[in-house]
């Protein structure tokens, strides 16, 4: 039972505010802006504003959000009462339609993007390391292959969901047509999409071998929130709104890469080594907005990985990973209703 805020009060302080909409506070020190996170819904605000923004999208008017002397943040009164009433009534089960504003989010559309292609082979297994009369390994090959095969059986898994692959075939796409297809996609609002680019990986060092994960750095800083969607064009808030929808997307991307980890360690277990989640800001992660990770499945320039990689059954097991891992991070959000509860 909600605590309430008596309307005595001319102010009313932070605590008292969570405490009344049983929600826990994230606060960025460095942007000074805080998030007020309950099961349902989120709250952006920020002292010196005379609104917030509930679920990043609707404003909500609370008259002057001001800091006391002793560092204490004070709403107005009936300021309060809005803030705990949009945190109440932002989603209610059954009395709001799947996919309108305020609805649990969900994951609506998961791109696939298989590497290179076309005129663009990728790396090429070492002809040092082939066999007497063989064709070397190429990159865009195999992963097209896996990126098939994560595709169609995510199709069959997720019949109510979007899912899209950057190519079908042995076809050249440029680095900004695959974000683009993926950026492209209309979502309602309270729906989500990930981004998941395959490659295959290849070092001067032969003996190198194993899979990895990369996500984008945390201070490689985008610009993900569009300011007609938010509804504002403030400069002092959309470097806010930007931050928060940046850390939300790195958490995700994080989470996202570890499942992908360990999905592909479930499958292929002790064959292979499982080389762990790193960052850089590949252009396919990075121009991505959304969450986005890439995964190395192997190493082409390995002898043993190469023949591994060679294998019909060996890709179709390295696709049941990846599609593993997809699947826990798509029921966990989707039954979680996002990270940031």
């Amino acid at each position: 039972m909600s605590v309430g805020i008596a309307s005595a009060c001319a102010e009313v302080g932070l605590a008292t505010v969570l405490t009344a909409s049983h929600g826990r506070l994230q606060w960025d020190n460095a942007l000074g802006f805080g998030v007020i996170v309950t099961g349902k819904a989120q709250f952006a605000f920020s002292p010196g504003q005379s609104f917030g923004l509930l679920d990043f999208s609707k404003r909500i008017r609370t008259g002057a959000i001001t800091r006391a002397s002793n560092g204490d943040i004070l709403f107005t009164d009936s300021g309060a009462k809005a803030v705990e009433a949009a945190l109440k009534t932002a989603f209610r089960p059954g009395t709001i339609a799947a996919g309108s504003r305020g609805a649990r989010p969900r994951i609506a559309a998961i791109i696939i993007d298989p590497g290179h292609g076309g005129k663009d082979p990728g790396t090429i297994q070492p002809a040092s390391e082939l066999p007497k009369g063989a064709n070397p390994l190429e990159e865009k090959n195999l992963v097209l292959t896996v990126g098939l095969d994560v595709y169609h059986e995510l199709q069959a898994k997720y019949p109510d969901k979007k899912i899209v692959i950057t190519r079908k075939r042995d076809v050249y796409l440029s680095l900004e047509q695959r974000t683009q297809i993926a950026n492209r996609i209309v979502l309602k609002p309270n729906e989500a999409k990930i981004f998941v680019s395959i490659h295959a990986n290849a070092s001067f060092d032969h003996s190198a071998h194993g899979f990895e994960v990369w996500y984008l750095p945390p201070n490689y800083q985008r610009t993900v929130v569009n300011p007609k969607t938010i509804g504002t064009s403030s400069k002092a808030v959309l470097p806010i709104l930007n931050n928060m929808r940046e850390q939300e997307y790195e958490t995700e991307s994080i989470m996202l890469g570890k499942d992908i980890l360990g999905g592909i360690h479930g499958v292929i277990g002790a064959s292979e080594v499982d080389r762990g989640l790193k960052s850089n800001d590949w252009f396919v992660v990075r121009n991505s907005k959304m969450p986005a990770v890439l995964i190395e499945v192997g190493f082409v320039s390995n002898p043993e990985e190469a023949k591994r990689l060679s294998s019909p059954s060996y890709l179709k097991r390295l696709a049941g990973g990846i599609v593993a891992g997809i699947s826990r991070f798509v029921t966990f959000f989707d039954t979680k209703s996002g990270f940031l509860e």
